[in-house]
């Protein structure tokens, strides 16, 4: 299913987390603008998976 999605994945210069990526596809797929995710762990940002977005 994920390959289905890969149609709105964001045209940026950096890759989105692969821990991350299914769920920003989902959102934007649904409408959701996001603009800033992280699969959360150790060496991120955050400690838990975190997807922002407009609205």
């Amino acid at each position: 299913m994920t390959a289905s999605l890969e149609k709105f994945a964001p045209e940026v210069d950096f890759p989105i987390d692969p821990g991350i990526r299914y769920a920003v596809l989902v959102l934007r797929a649904g409408g959701i603008e996001t603009f800033e995710s992280c699969e959360g762990g150790p060496g991120h940002a955050s400690p838990d998976p975190t997807i922002r977005f407009h609205g």
